[in-house]
């Protein structure tokens, strides 16, 4: 079930704002067979390039190598700015450059919440997906709960129709300490979201479903045949 949200109520809608200046620009040549993919691999978040020229607004998260294992390393996205009590990223896919449109997405993305050694993190993840920046539809969300040393984590896979053939899809997530958070800070490390290793096994991923834009003449051709059969059921009556 997807639950639709208010901009009002939810942690992170602002973070998208739908400007072509801060959007991944789909054109024809980046559609193959039907469908646009995007994703964050572990090569691309070795650093932030990619992540500074991909997102739309990107607050208090950085691309880290975690190499504590020797025997695997990790690339992850974390909140960077210990004092902070919140963090998140937001994309635009523009469609606006293509002769196809969105009717389908499958998503996947992962949070790990992880509390400090002595528990006193309590912090919430969400994410979700606007076509207008207004109405939003969550697709993760979670807390972990203050008092569990090892926190927690989530694999979210979402997957929804789009009725519309918007122009652009909006996706935004953050992380949030809750009030009763110890500390009342998002330690560094310990809020992740894309955490992965070279197999790339749940990295985040965005897969639409494209259709072509119906040609002018079509259109057309649509409404004169919704016409005459309009006609006909009022003649028929």
């Amino acid at each position: 079930m997807h639950r639709l949200v208010r901009s009002a109520a939810v942690v992170a809608a602002f973070f998208c704002v739908a400007s072509a200046a801060f959007a991944v620009s789909i054109t024809d040549n980046d559609i193959a067979g039907g469908h646009y993919v995007y994703d964050l691999t572990f090569s691309e978040t070795a650093n932030d390039t990619v992540l500074q020229n991909d997102t739309s607004t990107l607050t208090r998260l950085t691309c880290y190598v975690d190499n504590w294992n020797p025997a695997q390393t990790f690339h992850e996205i974390i909140a960077y700015y210990t004092q902070s009590t919140s963090a998140g990223l937001s994309f635009v896919f523009d469609f606006s450059g293509s002769r196809y449109r969105p009717t389908a997405m499958s998503l996947r993305e992962k949070f790990n919440l992880f509390n400090n050694v002595h528990g006193h993190d309590s912090t919430r993840a969400w994410s979700g997906w606007s076509v207008d920046n207004a109405t939003w539809t969550t697709m993760t969300d979670f807390t972990t709960p203050q008092g569990t040393p090892h926190g927690g984590g989530t694999l979210t896979n979402y997957s929804t129709t789009i009725s519309g053939m918007p122009e652009t899809i909006c996706y935004a997530m953050s992380m949030t300490t809750l009030p009763d958070d110890r500390d009342n800070v998002l330690t560094a490390d310990h809020n992740q979201w894309n955490r992965i290793d070279s197999s790339n096994q749940g990295c985040f991923r965005v897969d639409f479903t494209m259709a072509p834009v119906p040609e002018p003449a079509t259109l057309t051709l649509l409404g004169v045949g919704c016409t005459a059969l309009l006609f006909r059921r009022r003649k028929a009556a």
